[in-house]
Protein backbone atom coordinates (compact mmCIF):
# COMPACT_ATOMS: atom_id res chain seq x y z
CA UNK A 1 0.00 0.00 0.00
CA UNK A 2 0.85 3.67 -0.14
CA UNK A 3 3.03 4.90 2.70
CA UNK A 4 2.80 8.36 4.30
CA UNK A 5 5.77 9.79 6.14
CA UNK A 6 5.07 11.78 9.22
CA UNK A 7 4.58 15.41 8.34
CA UNK A 8 4.56 14.84 4.60
CA UNK A 9 1.03 16.17 4.34
CA UNK A 10 1.51 19.13 6.75
CA UNK A 11 0.65 22.42 5.12
CA UNK A 12 3.28 25.17 4.85
CA UNK A 13 3.28 27.82 7.52
CA UNK A 14 1.40 30.88 6.29
CA UNK A 15 3.49 33.94 5.37
CA UNK A 16 2.10 36.90 7.23
CA UNK A 17 2.45 40.48 6.08
CA UNK A 18 0.99 43.92 6.57
CA UNK A 19 -1.87 45.27 4.55
CA UNK A 20 -0.78 48.75 5.69
CA UNK A 21 -4.43 49.49 6.33
CA UNK A 22 -4.01 48.75 10.00
CA UNK A 23 -4.76 51.76 12.23
CA UNK A 24 -1.16 51.72 13.45
CA UNK A 25 0.31 52.14 9.97
CA UNK A 26 -2.34 54.64 8.92
CA UNK A 27 -1.33 56.80 11.87
CA UNK A 28 2.37 56.51 11.03
CA UNK A 29 1.89 57.33 7.35
CA UNK A 30 -0.31 60.27 8.29
CA UNK A 31 2.43 61.71 10.55
CA UNK A 32 5.16 61.19 7.94
CA UNK A 33 2.98 62.65 5.19
CA UNK A 34 2.15 65.67 7.34
CA UNK A 35 5.84 66.28 8.03
CA UNK A 36 6.74 66.04 4.34
CA UNK A 37 3.89 68.42 3.48
CA UNK A 38 4.99 70.92 6.15
CA UNK A 39 8.58 70.86 4.86
CA UNK A 40 7.50 71.29 1.24
CA UNK A 41 5.20 74.20 2.08
CA UNK A 42 7.96 75.85 4.11
CA UNK A 43 10.60 75.44 1.38
CA UNK A 44 8.34 77.05 -1.22
CA UNK A 45 7.24 79.81 1.18
CA UNK A 46 10.84 80.51 2.24
CA UNK A 47 11.99 80.60 -1.39
CA UNK A 48 9.36 83.19 -2.32
CA UNK A 49 10.01 85.34 0.76
CA UNK A 50 13.77 85.38 0.13
CA UNK A 51 13.63 86.40 -3.54
CA UNK A 52 14.54 90.05 -2.70
CA UNK A 53 17.66 89.13 -0.71
CA UNK A 54 18.82 86.78 -3.47
CA UNK A 55 18.34 89.52 -6.07
CA UNK A 56 20.29 91.95 -3.94
CA UNK A 57 23.09 89.42 -3.60
CA UNK A 58 23.33 89.23 -7.39
CA UNK A 59 23.04 92.99 -7.84
CA UNK A 60 19.53 92.97 -9.30
CA UNK A 61 16.73 95.44 -8.37
CA UNK A 62 14.96 94.15 -5.28
CA UNK A 63 12.68 96.74 -3.73
CA UNK A 64 14.54 96.57 -0.40
CA UNK A 65 15.42 99.89 1.23
CA UNK A 66 18.80 99.94 2.96
CA UNK A 67 18.98 103.37 4.53
CA UNK A 68 22.10 105.35 3.69
CA UNK A 69 23.81 102.42 1.98
CA UNK A 70 23.07 101.02 -1.43
CA UNK A 71 21.64 97.55 -1.87
CA UNK A 72 24.92 96.13 -3.17
CA UNK A 73 26.85 97.64 -0.27
CA UNK A 74 24.38 96.25 2.24
CA UNK A 75 24.64 92.74 0.89
CA UNK A 76 28.42 92.93 0.75
CA UNK A 77 28.36 93.69 4.46
CA UNK A 78 27.62 90.04 5.09
CA UNK A 79 31.38 89.41 5.03
CA UNK A 80 33.20 91.18 7.83
CA UNK A 81 36.96 91.30 7.53
CA UNK A 82 38.89 91.48 10.77
CA UNK A 83 41.08 94.39 9.62
CA UNK A 84 38.42 96.59 7.96
CA UNK A 85 37.97 100.14 9.30
CA UNK A 86 34.60 101.88 9.56
CA UNK A 87 33.91 105.58 9.50
CA UNK A 88 34.21 107.95 12.45
CA UNK A 89 31.25 107.79 14.77
CA UNK A 90 32.16 110.07 17.65
CA UNK A 91 34.32 113.14 18.20
CA UNK A 92 37.30 114.34 16.19
CA UNK A 93 39.74 113.09 18.82
CA UNK A 94 38.24 109.61 19.08
CA UNK A 95 38.20 107.50 15.94
CA UNK A 96 36.31 104.23 15.92
CA UNK A 97 38.05 101.45 14.09
CA UNK A 98 37.54 97.74 13.86
CA UNK A 99 39.09 95.59 16.48
CA UNK A 100 41.81 93.12 15.66
CA UNK A 101 40.57 90.46 18.00
CA UNK A 102 39.20 87.19 16.74
CA UNK A 103 40.01 85.27 13.66
CA UNK A 104 42.00 86.78 10.82
CA UNK A 105 39.64 85.14 8.34
CA UNK A 106 36.44 86.86 7.29
CA UNK A 107 33.21 86.25 9.15
CA UNK A 108 30.18 85.41 7.05
CA UNK A 109 27.19 87.14 8.65
CA UNK A 110 23.59 86.57 7.59
CA UNK A 111 20.49 88.17 9.04
CA UNK A 112 17.27 86.30 9.87
CA UNK A 113 13.75 87.09 11.02
CA UNK A 114 11.30 84.85 12.81
CA UNK A 115 8.23 83.57 11.00
CA UNK A 116 5.18 81.77 12.36
CA UNK A 117 5.25 79.10 9.64
CA UNK A 118 8.92 78.56 10.36
CA UNK A 119 8.15 78.04 14.03
CA UNK A 120 5.63 75.36 13.05
CA UNK A 121 8.18 73.67 10.79
CA UNK A 122 10.91 73.70 13.44
CA UNK A 123 8.53 72.31 16.07
CA UNK A 124 7.53 69.52 13.67
CA UNK A 125 11.19 68.54 13.21
CA UNK A 126 11.64 68.31 16.99
CA UNK A 127 8.49 66.19 17.34
CA UNK A 128 9.55 63.87 14.52
CA UNK A 129 13.02 63.44 16.08
CA UNK A 130 11.45 62.38 19.36
CA UNK A 131 8.87 60.32 17.48
CA UNK A 132 11.53 58.14 15.83
CA UNK A 133 12.94 57.16 19.23
CA UNK A 134 9.46 56.48 20.62
CA UNK A 135 8.58 54.45 17.52
CA UNK A 136 11.63 52.20 17.93
CA UNK A 137 10.88 51.75 21.61
CA UNK A 138 7.30 50.89 20.72
CA UNK A 139 8.35 47.94 18.53
CA UNK A 140 10.95 46.72 20.99
CA UNK A 141 8.30 46.83 23.67
CA UNK A 142 6.14 44.66 21.41
CA UNK A 143 9.05 42.20 21.11
CA UNK A 144 9.21 41.81 24.89
CA UNK A 145 5.43 41.72 25.27
CA UNK A 146 5.22 44.86 27.40
CA UNK A 147 2.41 46.23 25.20
CA UNK A 148 0.42 43.01 25.16
CA UNK A 149 1.33 39.62 23.76
CA UNK A 150 4.86 39.34 22.34
CA UNK A 151 5.11 40.02 18.57
CA UNK A 152 1.39 40.72 18.39
CA UNK A 153 1.88 43.78 16.15
CA UNK A 154 3.87 41.62 13.70
CA UNK A 155 1.22 38.87 13.59
CA UNK A 156 3.35 36.78 15.96
CA UNK A 157 5.99 36.43 13.24
CA UNK A 158 9.52 37.17 14.46
CA UNK A 159 10.81 37.35 10.88
CA UNK A 160 8.26 39.98 10.00
CA UNK A 161 9.25 41.87 13.14
CA UNK A 162 12.89 41.84 11.96
CA UNK A 163 11.83 43.18 8.58
CA UNK A 164 9.95 45.94 10.36
CA UNK A 165 12.30 47.16 13.04
CA UNK A 166 15.56 47.20 11.04
CA UNK A 167 14.28 49.67 8.37
CA UNK A 168 12.74 51.81 11.11
CA UNK A 169 16.08 51.88 12.94
CA UNK A 170 17.96 52.83 9.75
CA UNK A 171 15.53 55.64 8.90
CA UNK A 172 15.79 56.97 12.46
CA UNK A 173 19.60 56.81 12.33
CA UNK A 174 19.77 58.72 9.05
CA UNK A 175 17.35 61.35 10.38
CA UNK A 176 19.45 61.88 13.52
CA UNK A 177 22.70 62.02 11.52
CA UNK A 178 21.28 64.74 9.27
CA UNK A 179 20.01 66.66 12.31
CA UNK A 180 23.44 66.41 14.00
CA UNK A 181 25.30 67.60 10.89
CA UNK A 182 23.06 70.66 10.49
CA UNK A 183 22.10 71.19 14.13
CA UNK A 184 23.56 74.74 14.25
CA UNK A 185 21.76 75.72 11.04
CA UNK A 186 18.36 74.06 11.48
CA UNK A 187 16.82 76.85 13.52
CA UNK A 188 17.79 79.52 10.98
CA UNK A 189 16.60 77.32 8.13
CA UNK A 190 13.14 77.86 9.59
CA UNK A 191 13.63 81.65 9.63
CA UNK A 192 13.48 84.15 6.77
CA UNK A 193 16.85 85.47 5.62
CA UNK A 194 17.23 89.24 5.39
CA UNK A 195 19.93 91.89 5.65
CA UNK A 196 22.04 91.59 8.81
CA UNK A 197 21.24 95.23 9.60
CA UNK A 198 17.49 94.51 9.50
CA UNK A 199 17.23 91.08 11.13
CA UNK A 200 16.37 90.01 14.63
CA UNK A 201 19.16 87.40 14.61
CA UNK A 202 22.48 87.01 12.85
CA UNK A 203 24.11 83.74 11.87
CA UNK A 204 27.89 84.02 12.01
CA UNK A 205 30.06 81.52 10.18
CA UNK A 206 33.81 81.35 10.78
CA UNK A 207 35.98 78.90 8.89
CA UNK A 208 37.87 76.51 11.15
CA UNK A 209 41.57 76.48 10.32
CA UNK A 210 42.87 73.22 11.70
CA UNK A 211 46.45 73.23 12.95
CA UNK A 212 48.35 70.01 12.20
CA UNK A 213 50.86 68.92 14.82
CA UNK A 214 52.22 66.23 12.48
CA UNK A 215 51.07 64.53 9.33
CA UNK A 216 51.21 61.04 7.89
CA UNK A 217 52.75 60.57 4.43
CA UNK A 218 50.32 57.88 3.34
CA UNK A 219 48.35 57.94 0.10
CA UNK A 220 45.41 56.12 1.68
CA UNK A 221 45.23 58.57 4.59
CA UNK A 222 45.57 61.49 2.17
CA UNK A 223 42.76 60.09 0.04
CA UNK A 224 40.43 59.72 3.02
CA UNK A 225 41.35 63.28 4.03
CA UNK A 226 40.30 64.52 0.58
CA UNK A 227 37.02 62.65 0.97
CA UNK A 228 36.44 64.28 4.35
CA UNK A 229 37.32 67.73 2.97
CA UNK A 230 34.85 67.21 0.13
CA UNK A 231 32.13 66.18 2.56
CA UNK A 232 32.93 69.16 4.82
CA UNK A 233 32.75 71.53 1.87
CA UNK A 234 29.45 70.03 0.76
CA UNK A 235 27.84 70.29 4.21
CA UNK A 236 29.88 73.34 5.35
CA UNK A 237 30.74 71.45 8.51
CA UNK A 238 34.22 73.02 8.46
CA UNK A 239 32.64 76.28 9.65
CA UNK A 240 31.87 77.23 13.22
CA UNK A 241 28.28 78.48 13.21
CA UNK A 242 26.83 80.68 15.92
CA UNK A 243 23.47 82.44 16.06
CA UNK A 244 23.32 85.67 18.05
CA UNK A 245 20.34 87.81 18.97
CA UNK A 246 20.53 91.44 17.87
CA UNK A 247 20.01 93.85 20.77
CA UNK A 248 19.82 97.63 21.13
CA UNK A 249 21.73 100.00 23.37
CA UNK A 250 19.53 101.80 25.93
CA UNK A 251 20.40 105.42 25.09
CA UNK A 252 21.53 105.72 21.47
CA UNK A 253 19.42 102.77 20.29
CA UNK A 254 22.33 101.24 18.37
CA UNK A 255 21.92 97.68 17.11
CA UNK A 256 24.59 95.22 18.24
CA UNK A 257 25.32 91.59 19.01
CA UNK A 258 27.92 89.84 21.12
CA UNK A 259 30.15 87.25 19.45
CA UNK A 260 33.10 85.54 21.12
CA UNK A 261 32.72 87.90 24.10
CA UNK A 262 33.12 90.94 21.80
CA UNK A 263 30.46 93.52 20.97
CA UNK A 264 29.78 94.13 17.27
CA UNK A 265 27.93 97.41 16.68
CA UNK A 266 26.08 98.40 13.50
CA UNK A 267 27.80 101.29 11.71
CA UNK A 268 24.96 103.25 10.11
CA UNK A 269 27.24 104.58 7.36
CA UNK A 270 28.60 101.26 6.10
CA UNK A 271 25.68 99.11 7.35
CA UNK A 272 28.19 96.72 8.85
CA UNK A 273 28.52 95.19 12.30
CA UNK A 274 32.04 95.82 13.57
CA UNK A 275 33.88 95.82 16.90
CA UNK A 276 35.10 99.30 17.82
CA UNK A 277 38.44 100.49 19.09
CA UNK A 278 39.23 104.06 20.12
CA UNK A 279 42.45 105.65 18.91
CA UNK A 280 43.72 107.75 21.82
CA UNK A 281 46.99 108.63 20.11
CA UNK A 282 50.23 107.11 18.92
CA UNK A 283 52.75 109.33 20.73
CA UNK A 284 53.16 110.04 24.44
CA UNK A 285 52.07 113.69 24.24
CA UNK A 286 48.76 112.69 22.64
CA UNK A 287 48.06 110.27 25.50
CA UNK A 288 48.97 112.96 28.01
CA UNK A 289 46.18 115.16 26.66
CA UNK A 290 43.65 112.73 28.17
CA UNK A 291 44.97 113.21 31.72
CA UNK A 292 41.79 115.05 32.78
CA UNK A 293 39.61 112.05 31.92
CA UNK A 294 36.27 112.02 30.13
CA UNK A 295 32.94 113.68 30.55
CA UNK A 296 29.94 111.58 31.50
CA UNK A 297 28.49 111.96 27.98
CA UNK A 298 31.70 110.81 26.32
CA UNK A 299 31.98 107.85 28.67
CA UNK A 300 28.34 106.86 28.07
CA UNK A 301 28.78 107.05 24.29
CA UNK A 302 31.91 104.89 24.37
CA UNK A 303 30.34 102.46 26.80
CA UNK A 304 27.53 101.74 24.35
CA UNK A 305 29.98 101.24 21.47
CA UNK A 306 32.34 98.77 23.15
CA UNK A 307 30.25 97.46 26.03
CA UNK A 308 31.18 96.97 29.68
CA UNK A 309 34.72 96.18 30.79
CA UNK A 310 33.54 92.70 31.62
CA UNK A 311 34.05 89.41 29.79
CA UNK A 312 30.80 87.55 30.28
CA UNK A 313 31.32 83.77 30.28
CA UNK A 314 28.18 81.68 29.96
CA UNK A 315 28.31 78.47 32.00
CA UNK A 316 25.15 76.34 31.80
CA UNK A 317 23.93 74.59 34.92
CA UNK A 318 24.67 70.89 35.29
CA UNK A 319 21.32 69.70 33.91
CA UNK A 320 21.52 71.88 30.77
CA UNK A 321 25.18 70.95 30.23
CA UNK A 322 24.29 67.25 30.48
CA UNK A 323 21.48 67.59 27.92
CA UNK A 324 23.82 69.46 25.53
CA UNK A 325 26.46 66.76 25.96
CA UNK A 326 24.01 63.94 25.29
CA UNK A 327 22.75 65.71 22.15
CA UNK A 328 26.12 65.22 20.45
CA UNK A 329 26.36 62.65 17.67
CA UNK A 330 28.64 60.27 19.62
CA UNK A 331 26.13 59.73 22.41
CA UNK A 332 23.10 59.63 20.11
CA UNK A 333 24.77 56.98 17.97
CA UNK A 334 25.65 54.91 21.05
CA UNK A 335 22.06 55.07 22.25
CA UNK A 336 20.82 54.01 18.82
CA UNK A 337 23.16 51.01 18.91
CA UNK A 338 21.78 50.08 22.33
CA UNK A 339 18.29 49.74 20.79
CA UNK A 340 19.66 46.89 18.67
CA UNK A 341 21.18 45.30 21.75
CA UNK A 342 17.80 45.38 23.46
CA UNK A 343 16.05 43.98 20.41
CA UNK A 344 18.43 41.05 20.08
CA UNK A 345 17.74 40.14 23.69
CA UNK A 346 21.08 41.45 25.03
CA UNK A 347 19.14 43.34 27.65
CA UNK A 348 21.66 43.09 30.50
CA UNK A 349 24.57 44.01 28.22
CA UNK A 350 22.60 46.97 26.88
CA UNK A 351 21.84 48.23 30.39
CA UNK A 352 25.52 47.96 31.36
CA UNK A 353 26.68 49.80 28.23
CA UNK A 354 24.12 52.58 28.68
CA UNK A 355 25.21 52.94 32.31
CA UNK A 356 28.83 53.32 31.17
CA UNK A 357 27.82 55.88 28.54
CA UNK A 358 25.82 57.93 31.04
CA UNK A 359 28.58 57.72 33.66
CA UNK A 360 31.25 58.91 31.22
CA UNK A 361 28.99 61.78 30.13
CA UNK A 362 28.35 62.76 33.75
CA UNK A 363 32.08 62.77 34.56
CA UNK A 364 32.90 64.82 31.45
CA UNK A 365 30.15 67.35 32.18
CA UNK A 366 31.23 67.66 35.83
CA UNK A 367 34.87 68.32 34.90
CA UNK A 368 34.03 70.77 32.09
CA UNK A 369 31.51 72.76 34.16
CA UNK A 370 33.96 73.04 37.04
CA UNK A 371 36.71 74.26 34.67
CA UNK A 372 34.39 76.77 33.02
CA UNK A 373 33.37 78.12 36.42
CA UNK A 374 37.03 78.77 37.24
CA UNK A 375 37.44 80.63 33.95
CA UNK A 376 34.24 82.56 34.69
CA UNK A 377 35.56 83.71 38.08
CA UNK A 378 38.80 84.87 36.47
CA UNK A 379 37.12 86.63 33.54
CA UNK A 380 34.31 88.34 35.45
CA UNK A 381 36.39 89.86 38.25
CA UNK A 382 35.36 93.39 39.21
CA UNK A 383 36.02 95.76 42.11
CA UNK A 384 35.39 99.41 43.09
CA UNK A 385 37.59 101.94 41.35
CA UNK A 386 38.09 105.72 41.49
CA UNK A 387 37.52 107.10 37.98
CA UNK A 388 37.93 110.74 36.92
CA UNK A 389 34.72 111.94 35.26
CA UNK A 390 33.64 115.55 34.63
CA UNK A 391 36.84 116.83 36.26
CA UNK A 392 36.29 115.06 39.59
CA UNK A 393 36.93 111.63 41.08
CA UNK A 394 33.99 109.25 41.29
CA UNK A 395 33.91 105.82 42.90
CA UNK A 396 32.54 103.46 40.28
CA UNK A 397 33.10 99.85 39.27
CA UNK A 398 35.90 98.63 37.04
CA UNK A 399 33.09 97.41 34.77
CA UNK A 400 32.37 101.08 33.91
CA UNK A 401 35.85 101.78 32.53
CA UNK A 402 36.10 102.77 28.87
CA UNK A 403 39.12 103.79 26.75
CA UNK A 404 40.11 107.34 27.66
CA UNK A 405 39.16 107.05 31.33
CA UNK A 406 41.71 108.04 33.99
CA UNK A 407 41.62 105.94 37.17
CA UNK A 408 43.54 105.68 40.43
CA UNK A 409 45.89 102.76 40.99
CA UNK A 410 46.16 101.39 44.54
CA UNK A 411 48.42 98.77 46.09
CA UNK A 412 46.98 95.27 45.81
CA UNK A 413 44.67 96.29 43.00
CA UNK A 414 44.07 93.88 40.11
CA UNK A 415 44.62 96.03 37.03
CA UNK A 416 41.20 96.09 35.29
CA UNK A 417 42.38 97.10 31.80
CA UNK A 418 45.43 97.78 29.67
CA UNK A 419 46.56 101.22 30.80
CA UNK A 420 49.34 103.77 30.31
CA UNK A 421 50.91 105.01 33.54
CA UNK A 422 50.33 108.75 33.95
CA UNK A 423 51.81 109.26 37.40
CA UNK A 424 53.05 107.64 40.59
CA UNK A 425 55.60 105.05 41.58
CA UNK A 426 54.17 101.65 40.61
CA UNK A 427 55.50 98.09 40.87
CA UNK A 428 53.47 95.44 39.04
CA UNK A 429 53.35 91.68 39.48
CA UNK A 430 52.84 90.21 36.01
CA UNK A 431 53.35 86.56 36.93
CA UNK A 432 49.68 85.71 36.37
CA UNK A 433 49.89 86.88 32.75
CA UNK A 434 53.47 86.35 31.59
CA UNK A 435 54.90 84.01 34.21
CA UNK A 436 57.57 86.61 35.13
CA UNK A 437 58.51 85.74 38.76
CA UNK A 438 59.91 89.16 39.72
CA UNK A 439 57.86 92.36 40.08
CA UNK A 440 58.44 94.99 37.40
CA UNK A 441 58.65 98.71 38.04
CA UNK A 442 56.47 100.93 35.87
CA UNK A 443 57.27 104.54 34.97
CA UNK A 444 54.94 107.37 33.89
CA UNK A 445 54.97 108.20 30.19
CA UNK A 446 56.87 111.35 29.22
CA UNK A 447 55.26 114.38 27.64
CA UNK A 448 57.23 114.09 24.41
CA UNK A 449 56.88 112.89 20.83
CA UNK A 450 58.06 109.36 21.55
CA UNK A 451 55.98 106.65 19.91
CA UNK A 452 53.94 104.66 22.42
CA UNK A 453 54.18 100.89 21.86
CA UNK A 454 52.76 98.95 24.78
CA UNK A 455 54.36 95.67 23.68
CA UNK A 456 57.67 97.26 22.72
CA UNK A 457 59.72 100.10 24.17
CA UNK A 458 56.73 101.44 26.14
CA UNK A 459 56.18 98.21 28.04
CA UNK A 460 57.73 99.80 31.13
CA UNK A 461 55.03 102.49 30.91
CA UNK A 462 52.12 100.05 30.52
CA UNK A 463 50.00 98.17 33.02
CA UNK A 464 48.36 95.04 31.62
CA UNK A 465 44.92 93.78 32.50
CA UNK A 466 44.94 90.87 34.95
CA UNK A 467 48.22 91.80 36.61
CA UNK A 468 48.44 93.15 40.17
CA UNK A 469 49.85 96.45 41.40
CA UNK A 470 52.12 95.35 44.25
CA UNK A 471 53.06 98.94 45.03
CA UNK A 472 51.42 102.23 44.10
CA UNK A 473 52.79 105.39 45.71
CA UNK A 474 52.44 109.08 44.81
CA UNK A 475 55.54 110.94 43.63
CA UNK A 476 56.65 114.50 44.43
CA UNK A 477 58.12 116.65 41.68
CA UNK A 478 60.90 119.22 42.08
CA UNK A 479 58.36 122.04 42.28
CA UNK A 480 56.62 120.30 45.18
CA UNK A 481 53.60 119.08 43.19
CA UNK A 482 52.32 115.61 44.11
CA UNK A 483 51.43 113.15 41.37
CA UNK A 484 49.08 110.34 42.36
CA UNK A 485 49.38 106.85 40.96
CA UNK A 486 47.02 107.04 37.99
CA UNK A 487 46.58 105.28 34.69
CA UNK A 488 44.95 106.01 31.33
CA UNK A 489 42.65 103.23 30.15
CA UNK A 490 43.73 102.11 26.66
CA UNK A 491 41.84 98.85 26.05
CA UNK A 492 39.06 96.96 27.82
CA UNK A 493 37.36 93.58 27.53
CA UNK A 494 38.64 91.23 24.83
CA UNK A 495 40.86 93.99 23.39
CA UNK A 496 43.25 93.53 26.32
CA UNK A 497 45.97 90.89 26.54
CA UNK A 498 44.03 89.15 29.31
CA UNK A 499 40.85 89.25 27.22
CA UNK A 500 42.58 87.71 24.23
CA UNK A 501 44.01 84.98 26.47
CA UNK A 502 40.54 84.17 27.82
CA UNK A 503 39.19 84.24 24.27
CA UNK A 504 41.80 81.68 23.21
CA UNK A 505 40.81 79.46 26.13
CA UNK A 506 37.09 79.66 25.44
CA UNK A 507 37.43 79.33 21.66
CA UNK A 508 40.57 77.23 21.05
CA UNK A 509 41.96 76.48 17.63
CA UNK A 510 41.36 72.96 16.33
CA UNK A 511 44.44 70.74 16.45
CA UNK A 512 44.93 67.61 14.35
CA UNK A 513 47.23 64.81 15.55
CA UNK A 514 48.40 61.66 13.77
CA UNK A 515 45.70 59.75 15.65
CA UNK A 516 42.99 61.98 14.14
CA UNK A 517 44.27 61.43 10.60
CA UNK A 518 44.47 57.65 11.04
CA UNK A 519 41.05 57.59 12.68
CA UNK A 520 39.49 58.77 9.43
CA UNK A 521 40.81 55.66 7.67
CA UNK A 522 39.54 53.39 10.45
CA UNK A 523 36.09 54.98 10.24
CA UNK A 524 35.96 54.46 6.45
CA UNK A 525 36.92 50.78 6.88
CA UNK A 526 34.18 50.28 9.48
CA UNK A 527 31.59 51.93 7.23
CA UNK A 528 32.54 49.71 4.29
CA UNK A 529 32.46 46.64 6.53
CA UNK A 530 29.00 47.54 7.83
CA UNK A 531 27.67 48.06 4.29
CA UNK A 532 29.07 44.73 3.06
CA UNK A 533 27.86 42.73 6.06
CA UNK A 534 24.42 44.33 6.01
Amino acid sequence: GRRFWAGSQCPKAPKYGYTYKEPLWIGVFSCVGAEVLILLIWVVYKYLREIPIRRMRHGEPSGFTTGTASAAAAVSSEKIAAKEKPADVESKTSKASSDDTGSESALLVKGFKNDFLGWIGFTSVLLVSVGWIVWIGFWIGDYYGTLGEADSLAHYDSGLLDETIIPIWLFALVWLIVCCIFQRRIRNFFRIECLPSEGAYVQIERELNEMKVSSVSSKIVAYTKRIEDGFSKLTRSNFHVKTCRIERTPHTNLRYFNYMCTRYVLNEDTRQFLPYKFDLGVVNSQLRRHADGLTSEEASSRFELIGPNFISVYVPNFAVAFVLEMSQFFYLYQIMVMWIYFYWNYFILGVVDISIILLSALVKVFVSVRSELRIKRMAEHSEPCDIRRDGKWQTLSTIDLVPGDVFKITAGMHVPCDAAVLGGNIVADESSLTGEPLPIRKFPIRNDQGVFDQHGASKINTLFSGTMASQALPTTAADGSVSEATGLCLHTGTQTDKGQLIQDILFPQAISFIFDEQLRLVFCILVLYAIIVF
